[in-house]
């Protein structure tokens, strides 16, 4: 996969003469390896969570108000994609493939891109290893969600946008379009990539005194600047509803104090980098952004991705961009990761040009795979999944109860019943919540319990029922117990199976 085109990229880098294209291309294709196996290590191994049942009920309602309903803020070319994948095999492993591609393509482009900016494949070879083992890109890469192409799709711009710096023939400044216009189907962040991108090239051009140039990008800008404001007023503005704002309240940057603002943003950038750099991570992304800023390769896409961090710090202090959510700025973090890795690669080709440094360069290769490796080792050995595997357990109620049996759903695993149950869900708006719609329950058999009225929901489901399943996920601390009580109370358990986060219980009148 991350193999193909060492050979021409070693062409005229005398830092790794010493160092065969075969090997070079042996180890890239080893650590994509890794990312590979990582990425399938339990893929599809549990039922969809609440989040991804926003997304996959999209592949069962009928209609096109309803298709879009279920998409909400979620792009519509992802949503259109999936219909097909929901018709091959399991729809935990067909659907969520969309996601895997995406992660798989994200580890190729991190290699291509990181090679490009250290103007060696040295910085493919870093910034593919802190990709590759990258505990968050794992995890998004196996969910029911369009971050992986986020990140995919933002790379991808990144490497358009260097094309167009190194040649600048309109071809290139065509591509560089396509990729925003297009990119926008499956990822709301390229709205974000594209002005930092833009305006960067447009720079440069103006300093260089490329008329023709600046004319290509001026007309690219005015094109993409048209098609995505459109896009934003249509399909994305109409959901970031008071809701969606209050969800996220909390990881909006703070404006009351520069004080307070820092603070933010370093704890923030923090939580963000630590899974792939550690502790350091923020310091280690910024002194990576700089060594770029020093080199003719990386000094333009240095210059757009702190444009693109400025901008998303003016947004959230506007309350219009969470800063602190890792799944969210998974693209943002994912470029900051092949920056410092086509850094730490330009230092090392760097080093090694020079005999007396060899012993330094090999060193620091040391310490670089050492930190990557101790970062995944302390991520634990699988990164941690966001299971709540009750759709197995949905499965059985839909096809074990008879007639006459009632079903006690927990109350926040509405929309995973909502995917699951037999006939096809129906979607009503509901804009008082950040997805935007709900489940309609039109089924008479079921019940919805929470933990505060266990005792009237069970006493309505066991009223002349000969079976009552109670079948619920993400239960809050506490309610499991109480709710397993006052079925007790009310009749007897036959059958209790448990999976992650999951619950089943089959009742019988006393």
């Amino acid at each position: 996969m991350v193999a193909a085109g060492p050979a021409r990229l070693l062409q005229g880098g005398p830092g790794m003469a010493a160092v065969s294209a075969s090997r070079v291309g042996g180890l890239a294709f080893a650590i994509g390896l890794v990312g590979v196996v990582l990425r399938l290590w339990g893929f599809g191994a549990y039922g969809f969570w609440n989040d991804e049942a926003w997304v996959a009920i999209s592949t069962r309602v009928t209609g096109v108000g309803q298709t879009l309903l279920a998409l909400s803020a979620t792009p519509l070319g992802w949503g259109l994609l999936l219909r097909p994948l929901a018709l091959a095999g399991p729809p935990e492993v067909s659907l969520r493939s969309l996601a895997l591609v995406f992660g798989m393509a994200t580890m190729w482009l991190a290699w291509r891109l990181g090679s490009r900016l250290a103007g060696h494949p040295a910085g493919g070879l870093f910034a593919l290893a802190l990709v590759a083992l990258d505990p968050v890109s794992v995890v998004w890469s196996q969910q029911l969600k369009q971050y992986s192409a986020e990140a995919a799709l933002a790379l991808l711009a990144f490497l358009a946008a260097t094309a167009v710096a190194r040649r600048g023939r309109p071809v290139d400044v065509a591509g560089l379009a396509v990729v925003l216009t297009l990119g926008v189907a499956c990822s709301n962040a390229q709205l974000l990539v594209a002005p930092p991108l833009l305006v960067v090239l447009g720079g440069n051009a103006l300093l260089t005194r490329d008329r023709s140039g600046l004319r290509r990008i001026a007309i690219a800008a005015a094109v993409v600047g048209l098609w995505d404001l459109a896009w934003f007023v249509v399909l994305v503005r109409p959901w970031l509803t008071p809701a969606m704002h209050t969800y996220w309240s909390r990881q909006y940057a703070p404006a009351a104090s520069a004080r307070a603002l820092g603070s933010f943003l370093h704890t923030g950038g923090v939580e963000l980098l630590a899974p792939a750099l550690g502790p350091y991570g923020v310091w280690i992304a910024l002194a990576g952004l700089i060594v770029l800023l020093a080199t003719r390769d990386g000094r333009l896409a240095a210059l757009a991705l702190l444009l693109l961090a400025g901008q998303l710090v003016v947004l959230s202090l506007a309350r219009q961009f969470p800063l602190g959510v890792q799944r969210v700025n998974l693209f943002l973090t994912t470029l900051l990761l092949v920056t410092t890795g086509a850094a730490a690669g330009r230092i090392v080709a760097e080093l090694w040009t020079r005999s007396a440094l060899r012993p330094l360069a090999i060193a620091t290769v040391g310490l670089f795979a050492a930190a990557v490796v101790s970062r995944r080792a302390s991520s634990g050995a699988l990164p941690p999944l966001p299971a709540e595997d009750v759709g197995p357990l949905m499965r059985q109620v839909e096809m074990e109860r008879a007639p006459g049996d009632r079903v006690l759903l927990y109350e926040r695993s509405a929309f995973v019943w909502g995917y699951y149950r037999s006939k096809p869900p129906v979607l009503f708006p509901a804009p008082a919540l950040a997805n935007g719609f709900v489940v309609a329950l039109d089924d008479p058999a079921v019940i919805v319990v929470r933990g505060n009225d266990a005792e009237q929901a069970v006493a309505r489901a066991l009223a002349g029922a000969p079976r009552v399943w109670f079948v619920g996920s993400r239960l809050v601390p506490g309610d499991e117990e109480h709710i397993l009580r006052v079925l007790a109370a009310g009749g007897r358990i036959v059958r209790q199976e448990r999976r992650p986060r999951a619950l089943l219980a089959l009742v019988e009148p006393r």
